[in-house]
């Protein structure tokens, strides 16, 4: 499962396809029901720790308008008309080729803050792993 540990080597990896369920991190059920809606809706075009059709999610919040999670909400319901009104969304895009975010309109913000959840505890999973292969 992960986190694997090669004890030879004293490496940790981490699978980005099969990511914590919520025992593995915090015990948190917000995490497992955040795992099951970001490989729905997400993880076609995102990696949380590689840049794909779309950015690496990892530490995302601490990256651009992310840091308010109500702008979180706005872009992921309406990702055009948010980047009508926010430069780094519109560079973001351009970034990407184009790529325009699918839109989620009737995701809750309990939903997303589930996602959030999620990846971010991907995140301190990364923190704690003194070396680690991704």
């Amino acid at each position: 499962m992960i986190p694997a540990v090669d004890s030879a080597k004293k490496t940790y990896t981490v699978n980005q396809y099969n990511p914590p369920s919520s025992g593995d991190i915090s015990g948190n059920n917000n995490i497992a029901k955040g795992k099951a809606l970001f490989m729905g809706k997400c993880a076609s075009c995102h990696s949380i720790f590689k840049n794909s059709t779309g950015p690496s999610l990892i530490g995302f919040e601490e990256r651009g308008p992310w840091t308010d999670r109500k702008s979180i909400y706005a872009w992921i319901r309406n990702p055009s008309a948010f980047m009508k009104i926010n430069k780094y969304a519109r560079d973001l895009r351009d970034q990407y080729g184009g790529t325009m975010m699918t839109a989620f309109p009737d995701i809750t913000d309990e939903e997303i803050d589930a996602i959030c959840a999620y990846i971010n505890g991907y995140g301190q999973l990364q923190k704690s792993m003194p070396t680690a292969l991704y």
